[in-house]
């Protein structure tokens, strides 16, 4: 079955956040964080809507061959059905210098890891003690696209 996700860099601060508080249950960024992002040049927000409701998005952040992913969240009720790898692939799409992408997963979020895996992150660095509640560690993972580095 395909969905009918209408896809979009246009998102909005209270969007972002109730999706967050959903996906991440309950952690995450204030809304004043997410404003504060929002407005900095160097941040970038893709999404996903359907029938006009945002169910995903990830977050990142440019800076010169860069790119950081901030937030990765899917709605509960939307997930595992493909749409977080369609989100990434979407991402990974839009930049075509070289670059770098990081990203870093709680080291108990297996789905996580296995989509990045898949789309050809690798795992660089495990940073303990990294998250709160509960307390673990973060798998810090990168790509490099389009011969960064060479």
């Amino acid at each position: 079955m395909t969905l009918a996700v209408e896809w979009t860099n246009v998102l909005q601060v209270d969007e972002v956040f109730d999706l967050t508080k959903q996906s991440y249950q309950g952690h995450g960024w204030s809304k004043a964080v997410f404003a504060a992002d929002l407005s900095q040049p160097t941040a970038w927000y893709f999404g996903g809507r359907i029938d006009g409701k945002l169910i995903a998005y990830v977050s990142a952040s440019l800076v010169l061959d860069e790119l950081s992913i901030t937030n990765v969240a899917v709605a509960p009720d939307w997930q595992q059905q493909g749409i977080g790898r369609s989100l990434m692939m979407r991402c990974l799409d839009q930049f075509k210098q070289p670059l770098r992408i990081l990203l870093e997963v709680r080291a108990s979020n297996q789905k996580a890891q296995k989509l990045y895996h898949h789309l050809g992150f690798e795992t660089y660095y495990i940073r303990e003690n990294y998250y709160q509640n509960p307390v673990e560690a973060a798998q810090l993972m990168d790509l490099k696209i389009n011969g960064w580095g060479e």
